[in-house]
């Protein structure tokens, strides 16, 4: 699995921010007795951090791919790719609606492992 040093990263950020999404969840759910018990909660964080890892290889597959493929074909691999992603996230949103193991909470907050690790890559890369 070959990956650029930008997704490594990435997958660096989404794992310490899932962390800490599941360290405060355990810590609000003491305090407001919310999550009780917490594994659904846990798994649902993991569950679409797990989401965004698979969509950071893919997107530096679909990257790397449409790099040597002519510009009206990269364009329309692109935007598949894209909607795949998108779909992708998705279902594990309805999965995690669904599914009595799964919190939707902690879903919702894996989610946003994505876009704070690539606010996080912005100011990562650029300090080199």
């Amino acid at each position: 699995m070959k990956l650029t040093g930008q997704a490594r990263k990435m997958f660096v950020v989404i794992c310490v921010t899932a962390a800490a999404f599941i360290t405060a969840g355990l810590v609000a759910g003491r305090v407001f007795e919310q999550f009780n018990p917490p594994l659904p909660y846990i798994f649902g964080v993991l569950l679409t951090s797990a989401i965004n890892v698979l969509k950071v290889k893919m997107l530096d597959d679909a990257a790397a791919k449409a790099v040597d493929m002519e510009s009206g074909g990269a364009a329309n691999y692109t935007r598949l790719q894209y909607l795949l992603r998108f779909f992708l996230t998705g279902a594990a949103l309805v999965i995690a609606a669904l599914t009595p193991v799964l919190n939707l909470l902690g879903a919702a907050l894996g989610v946003l492992t994505w876009p704070v690790a690539a606010y996080s890559l912005k100011f990562i890369m650029g300090k080199e």
